[in-house]
């Protein structure tokens, strides 16, 4: 019997957003099995996280509603006491609510991207690719 591999979902995306080449460069929140172990000690590595789950912070390109993930696990965010989907999607978007636009600009930063900090609002997202790993 095949085994079902458990993989990470992207449950949220900033409004900022930073420019290169006409798409939007933006920070992606998603929530799968916690995989910080495995990454510990590599290179730009995320925070190593206790528990099963966990949040992964990544790098977006957005062009109208089409998403494309650039540079996986810029960081990572405590899963502690999410119990379902709804919690998680909400934990999220708090967790990039939080984010001072200083330090998001940082995370933006892809291919010595510079420029200003926008804003616009959301709509549903289409994923898709993924160059990054997720877990």
């Amino acid at each position: 019997m095949k085994r079902k591999t458990r993989k990470h979902k992207l449950l949220a995306i900033d409004a900022r957003y930073r420019v290169l080449h006409g798409l939007h460069i933006r920070v992606g929140v998603t929530y799968g099995p916690n995989c910080t172990h495995q990454m510990a000690g590599g290179m730009l590595a995320p925070t190593v996280r206790d528990g099963d789950r966990v949040f992964g912070l990544h790098s977006v390109m957005t062009n109208g509603n089409i998403v494309e993930v650039v540079d996986s696990w810029l960081d990572s965010a405590d899963a502690t006491g999410i119990t379902d989907e709804n919690q998680a999607r909400k934990k999220a978007v708090a967790i990039l609510s939080a984010i001072p636009d200083d330090k998001y600009k940082l995370l933006c930063e892809f291919s010595g991207v510079e420029g200003e900090l926008c804003q616009t609002p959301l709509h549903d997202w289409r994923l898709i690719s993924s160059s990054g790993q997720f877990c």
